[in-house]
C-alpha cells in the first residue's frame, strides 16, 4: 500500500453544469479534475472510511482523496457519475430528503433553480455503487432551529434515506456548513461522521462531525489543481483559507 496517509483531501462539489455561481462546475472541468486525480496516483476512499482511519483502525495510502457532493442535483447522474464510474472512483451525495424529485428551493438557491434527482434516480445509482448521506430534510440552517426541530431534521432525513436504500445511513453534511456546539452534539446522536464546509485538508486530529473539505471551484484551473496534487500549491490553499476567514469574520 505504501506510506500511510497523514492527510486526506475531501473534495466538495454541488452541481456539475454550466449554471452560474460558485456551486456549479462545468462537466469538462470536472472530468479534467478527476482524470488529474487518477494520473497523479491518488486513491479514492469512501467518506465513511475516514472514521476508522482517524481512529487508527485502518490505513489509507499517502495520496488519498474522498469525493463528496451536496444537494443531489440531477446532473450528478448525468454528468458526474459516468466519469466517476469509468475511473472506479466512489463518491457520496448528501441529500435534502424532502426536496428530492423537485428543484432547489432553499435560501441561496440558483436562479433559475437547478433540478434535483428523483428517488428512482437515487435507487438506480445506489445499485450501481454510488453512496448517499443526509443533508437534512429541507436544506435547513440547523443553527436556527429549536432543539426539537433539529432532532426531527436529523432523525427523519436518516429514516427516509434508510427506507429508500435498504441500508443503514451513517453520514451527514450540514446545509451551509452551519453548525455550533449544540448542532454538532445532535449530529453525533444520529450519525457516525459528518462533512463540514471549513476549507482545508483532513487529518487524524479532525472533529469527525465537522470534516473540512476542499471547495473545488477554487481549482477550476487544471494546471493549478495538478500542482496542488503534486504538493506544490499549499501556499495557494493557505491564502484561500486566510481570505475566507476574513470574509466570514465580517458576516
Amino acid at each position: 500500500m505504501g506510506e500511510q496517509s497523514q492527510h486526506v483531501d475531501v473534495l466538495m462539489y454541488h452541481s456539475i453544469s454550466d449554471a452560474g455561481g460558485p456551486t456549479s462546475i462545468p462537466a469538462q472541468v470536472f472530468s479534467d479534475q478527476m482524470n488529474a486525480l487518477a494520473e497523479t496516483g491518488y486513491q479514492v476512499a469512501n467518506f465513511v472510511d475516514l472514521v476508522a482511519w482517524r481512529d487508527g483502525q485502518n490505513k489509507l495510502p499517502e495520496k488519498t482523496a474522498v469525493i463528496t457532493f451536496d444537494d443531489g442535483f440531477l446532473d450528478f447522474r448525468e454528468a458526474a457519475w459516468p466519469v466517476l464510474n469509468k475511473l472506479g472512483f466512489p463518491a457520496i451525495v448528501f441529500l435534502p430528503t424532502d426536496c428530492m424529485g423537485g428543484y432547489e428551493n432553499w435560501n441561496g438557491a440558483n436562479h433559475p433553480p437547478r433540478q434535483l434527482m428523483s428517488w428512482g434516480d437515487i435507487s438506480a445509482l445506489h445499485k450501481d455503487g454510488a453512496r448517499f448521506g443526509s443533508h437534512s430534510q429541507n436544506h435547513a440552517n440547523l443553527t436556527q432551529l429549536r432543539k426539537e426541530e433539529l432532532g426531527v431534521q436529523l432523525r427523519q432525513s436518516r429514516s427516509n434515506l434508510e427506507n429508500a436504500l435498504g441500508e443503514s445511513v451513517r453520514a451527514f453534511a450540514a446545509p451551509y456548513g452551519a453548525v455550533n456546539e449544540g448542532v454538532l452534539s445532535a449530529i453525533a446522536k444520529y450519525y457516525d461522521i459528518a462533512a463540514g464546509t471549513r476549507l482545508g485538508r483532513t487529518d487524524t486530529a479532525v472533529d469527525v462531525f465537522d470534516i473540512p473539505r476542499l471547495e473545488m471551484h477554487y481549482f477550476r484551473d487544471i494546471a493549478l489543481w495538478r500542482r496542488y496534487l503534486e504538493g506544490k500549491a499549499e501556499r495557494y490553499l493557505a491564502i484561500r483559507k486566510f481570505a475566507r476567514n476574513i470574509r466570514q469574520a465580517f458576516h
